[in-house]
């Protein structure tokens, strides 16, 4: 996991300041202001990209999770209607294109569950409208280098995992995480390098069984 702000995500946008990004200050899940609030004010028309990209090179091929805290942006004119993430680049993994978490029904959007089947877990209602989204990536031996993104887009009538330019767009990003493994783990925080995670460990007394 890395602090979400652009010290370590680059903005990615189709247009020079389409988009901007506050400091990590909203209230976030742990309960500190730590959470980074992106929009985007555009004007003009058409549409344009607003995403969060980060370039990689995995140590080793396998399965990979993907995940992040979302809630969205109430304060803006018209929030986004999706949070869009993907994969790029990876040559040979799976699932190979964009998923979209829908605002509108707090789940992944139809078509994505088809397209992806159990490759995206079930979104996590966390308290005071953050959600917990995650997918699963199947890196190919054959290409380790690529990228994670994520960001916001608006309904499916527009082109896929863009924005209106016309509309303000907002979301809020806490604790994005990538982590080996087949299945999503709780929060790992780091800050500016690499840590070990701590075991998950549940224990049930002895009565509970009787």
């Amino acid at each position: 996991s890395k602090c979400t702000d652009t010290s370590y995500w680059s903005l990615t946008t189709g247009n020079p300041q389409i988009a901007t990004v506050g400091s990590a200050t909203e209230l976030a899940p742990n309960g500190q202001n730590e959470a980074l609030l992106m929009n985007s004010a555009i004007g003009g028309t058409g549409e344009a990209f607003c995403y969060f990209n980060k370039n990689l090179t995995l140590a080793a091929a396998g399965d990979y999770i993907w995940s992040c805290y979302v809630k969205r942006d109430t304060t803006a004119n018209n929030d986004a209607d999706l949070i869009y993430c993907s994969v790029a680049g990876f040559t040979g993994s799976t699932p190979a294109g964009a998923v979209r978490f829908d605002w509108s029904t707090t789940d992944w959007l139809g078509g994505d569950k088809t397209a992806f089947g159990d490759r995206l877990f079930p979104p996590v209602d966390v308290g005071n409208g953050w959600y917990r989204i995650a997918f699963r990536c199947t890196v190919d031996s054959g290409d380790l280098v690529g990228a994670f993104r994520f960001g916001l887009a608006n309904s499916t009538t527009a082109t896929a995992n863009k924005v209106y330019k016309t509309d303000y767009n907002g979301g809020l990003f806490w604790g994005a995480q990538l982590e080996a493994g087949s299945f999503p783990t709780s929060h790992i925080p780091t800050s500016g390098s690499t840590v070990q995670r701590l075991r998950d460990q549940c224990d049930v007394g002895i009565d509970d069984w009787w």
